[in-house]
């Protein structure tokens, strides 16, 4: 089996979900599948969430291994900048209900705006070779 990028899984994830939910510029499903991986990455223990348990069922998954084996997977398990707050909050939502997934969100608007910078490190960091920065890019 192939190894899908981030953002190539996130774009067929964001593409599996019910519409509206997929619809373009709607940011929301991905942020909380960014952030379900970030806390797998960051703790293995996370795997047993409901994202973690529905990824491990996809046809096109890799194990865990090679799941967390990317410059992405690790500069986001070195550096830990999703809180366990946000990580425990979001091991609860089902990714295929919209509007779990929508309120999870609201919640967490301020997260969300706090961790745009490393959302946008982690959907570029392959193509750009995977270099991890210091500190959560823009700060």
């Amino acid at each position: 089996m192939r190894h899908l990028s981030t953002t190539s899984a996130l774009s067929l994830l964001v593409l599996s979900l019910p519409q509206p939910a997929a619809a373009l510029g709607d940011i929301r499903p991905a942020f909380f599948a960014f952030v379900s991986r970030a806390c797998i990455h960051q703790d293995a223990a996370h795997r047993t969430s409901l994202f973690g348990k529905r990824q491990a069922a996809s046809p096109d998954f890799v194990g865990w291994d090679k799941f967390s084996d990317t410059p992405v997977a690790r500069c986001l398990k070195a550096r830990r900048w999703v809180s366990a707050e946000l990580c425990s909050s979001a091991a609860q939502v089902d990714i295929t209900q919209r509007a779990q997934v929508q309120d999870w969100f609201d919640a967490h608007l301020a997260d969300a705006k706090k961790l745009a910078p490393v959302f946008r490190f982690a959907n570029s960091a392959e193509a750009a070779g995977g270099a991890c920065p210091e500190v959560p890019p823009g700060e």
